[in-house]
Protein backbone atom coordinates (compact mmCIF):
# COMPACT_ATOMS: atom_id res chain seq x y z
CA UNK A 1 0.00 0.00 0.00
CA UNK A 2 1.69 2.92 -1.21
CA UNK A 3 -0.61 6.06 1.37
CA UNK A 4 0.05 3.50 4.60
CA UNK A 5 1.44 5.73 7.24
CA UNK A 6 4.86 4.62 8.14
CA UNK A 7 4.88 6.78 11.26
CA UNK A 8 1.96 7.93 13.51
CA UNK A 9 -0.89 9.93 12.87
CA UNK A 10 -2.44 12.33 15.20
CA UNK A 11 -6.37 12.36 15.40
CA UNK A 12 -8.03 15.44 13.65
CA UNK A 13 -11.60 14.99 13.81
CA UNK A 14 -14.18 15.61 15.91
CA UNK A 15 -11.67 17.82 17.77
CA UNK A 16 -11.56 21.15 18.44
CA UNK A 17 -7.84 22.78 18.85
CA UNK A 18 -6.89 26.03 19.86
CA UNK A 19 -3.00 26.49 19.71
CA UNK A 20 -1.77 28.91 22.09
CA UNK A 21 2.61 30.31 22.45
CA UNK A 22 2.90 27.82 25.29
CA UNK A 23 0.27 25.06 25.14
CA UNK A 24 -2.46 23.33 22.79
CA UNK A 25 -5.98 22.96 24.03
CA UNK A 26 -7.80 20.17 22.61
CA UNK A 27 -11.57 19.38 23.26
CA UNK A 28 -12.58 15.88 22.04
CA UNK A 29 -16.11 16.14 21.41
CA UNK A 30 -16.40 11.91 21.08
CA UNK A 31 -15.33 11.38 25.20
CA UNK A 32 -16.30 15.31 26.11
CA UNK A 33 -12.56 15.53 27.67
CA UNK A 34 -10.52 18.16 27.64
CA UNK A 35 -6.70 17.89 26.89
CA UNK A 36 -3.86 20.16 27.54
CA UNK A 37 -0.82 19.38 25.76
CA UNK A 38 2.52 21.15 26.73
CA UNK A 39 4.93 22.80 24.34
CA UNK A 40 7.04 19.76 23.74
CA UNK A 41 4.05 17.02 23.72
CA UNK A 42 2.11 19.57 20.92
CA UNK A 43 4.88 20.10 19.18
CA UNK A 44 5.40 16.22 18.82
CA UNK A 45 1.48 15.83 17.97
CA UNK A 46 1.78 18.35 15.18
CA UNK A 47 4.04 16.52 13.02
CA UNK A 48 2.45 13.11 13.27
CA UNK A 49 1.32 13.03 10.16
CA UNK A 50 1.92 9.51 8.84
CA UNK A 51 4.60 10.23 7.04
CA UNK A 52 7.35 11.18 9.35
CA UNK A 53 8.78 8.43 11.67
CA UNK A 54 9.81 8.62 15.34
CA UNK A 55 13.13 9.06 14.33
CA UNK A 56 12.01 11.90 12.03
CA UNK A 57 10.54 13.54 14.46
CA UNK A 58 12.93 13.22 16.85
CA UNK A 59 15.60 14.94 14.59
CA UNK A 60 13.78 18.16 14.70
CA UNK A 61 13.20 17.75 18.95
CA UNK A 62 15.88 20.77 18.77
CA UNK A 63 13.29 23.20 17.44
CA UNK A 64 11.27 22.55 20.83
CA UNK A 65 14.66 22.92 23.09
CA UNK A 66 14.67 19.47 23.55
CA UNK A 67 17.50 16.37 22.69
CA UNK A 68 16.97 14.70 19.81
CA UNK A 69 15.88 11.46 21.47
CA UNK A 70 13.14 8.94 20.07
CA UNK A 71 12.67 7.94 23.79
CA UNK A 72 11.38 11.38 24.06
CA UNK A 73 9.10 11.34 21.00
CA UNK A 74 7.79 7.41 22.52
CA UNK A 75 7.01 9.07 25.62
CA UNK A 76 4.97 11.93 24.06
CA UNK A 77 3.36 9.54 21.24
CA UNK A 78 2.25 7.19 24.68
CA UNK A 79 0.72 10.04 26.57
CA UNK A 80 -1.29 10.77 23.31
CA UNK A 81 -2.24 7.00 22.74
CA UNK A 82 -3.88 7.31 26.17
CA UNK A 83 -5.59 10.48 25.33
CA UNK A 84 -7.30 8.93 21.93
CA UNK A 85 -5.27 11.72 20.27
CA UNK A 86 -3.89 9.22 17.64
CA UNK A 87 -5.28 7.35 14.81
CA UNK A 88 -3.82 3.63 15.59
CA UNK A 89 -1.89 2.30 18.72
CA UNK A 90 1.62 2.60 17.90
CA UNK A 91 3.37 -0.54 18.09
CA UNK A 92 6.06 0.21 20.42
CA UNK A 93 3.87 0.36 23.51
CA UNK A 94 4.46 -3.08 23.93
CA UNK A 95 7.76 -2.50 24.95
CA UNK A 96 9.20 -1.05 28.23
CA UNK A 97 9.69 2.93 27.96
CA UNK A 98 12.33 4.64 30.52
CA UNK A 99 10.19 6.76 32.90
CA UNK A 100 10.03 10.45 33.53
CA UNK A 101 12.67 10.08 36.13
CA UNK A 102 15.36 8.29 33.66
CA UNK A 103 14.72 10.31 31.12
CA UNK A 104 15.83 13.76 33.13
CA UNK A 105 18.75 11.91 34.44
CA UNK A 106 19.59 10.61 31.31
CA UNK A 107 19.15 13.61 29.20
CA UNK A 108 21.18 15.33 32.35
CA UNK A 109 18.13 18.14 32.46
CA UNK A 110 17.61 19.99 36.12
CA UNK A 111 13.96 18.30 37.76
CA UNK A 112 12.51 22.21 37.15
CA UNK A 113 13.43 22.52 33.73
CA UNK A 114 12.34 18.99 32.91
CA UNK A 115 8.58 19.56 33.87
CA UNK A 116 8.16 22.06 31.21
CA UNK A 117 10.29 20.37 28.62
CA UNK A 118 9.08 16.14 29.06
CA UNK A 119 5.65 15.54 27.32
CA UNK A 120 3.12 16.19 29.30
CA UNK A 121 -0.45 15.79 29.11
CA UNK A 122 -3.32 17.49 31.36
CA UNK A 123 -6.41 15.77 31.23
CA UNK A 124 -9.64 16.49 32.80
CA UNK A 125 -13.58 15.54 31.61
CA UNK A 126 -15.86 18.23 30.66
CA UNK A 127 -19.50 17.94 31.05
CA UNK A 128 -21.82 17.02 28.02
CA UNK A 129 -23.87 19.76 26.27
CA UNK A 130 -27.00 18.85 28.05
CA UNK A 131 -25.22 18.68 31.56
CA UNK A 132 -23.84 21.58 30.97
CA UNK A 133 -26.61 23.49 29.47
CA UNK A 134 -29.07 22.30 32.35
CA UNK A 135 -26.92 23.46 35.14
CA UNK A 136 -27.14 20.33 37.24
CA UNK A 137 -24.19 18.85 39.14
CA UNK A 138 -23.42 15.41 38.11
CA UNK A 139 -25.61 12.75 39.93
CA UNK A 140 -23.92 10.75 42.96
CA UNK A 141 -24.51 7.24 43.30
CA UNK A 142 -26.71 6.60 46.30
CA UNK A 143 -25.71 4.30 49.28
CA UNK A 144 -27.58 1.42 49.78
CA UNK A 145 -28.98 1.46 53.64
CA UNK A 146 -28.44 -2.06 54.90
CA UNK A 147 -31.51 -1.03 57.92
CA UNK A 148 -28.04 -1.09 60.27
CA UNK A 149 -26.82 2.56 62.06
CA UNK A 150 -23.32 3.18 62.60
Amino acid sequence: MENSPVGPVARKTDLTIESLPSETVVYDHQRHRIHCLNQSTSFIWQRCDGKATIDDIATQLPGAGLPPDPDIVRSALKHLNRAHLLTDRPAFLEIDLPTRRQLVTRLGLAAGSAAALLPVITSVASPTPARAKSGEPPKKKKKKHDGHDD
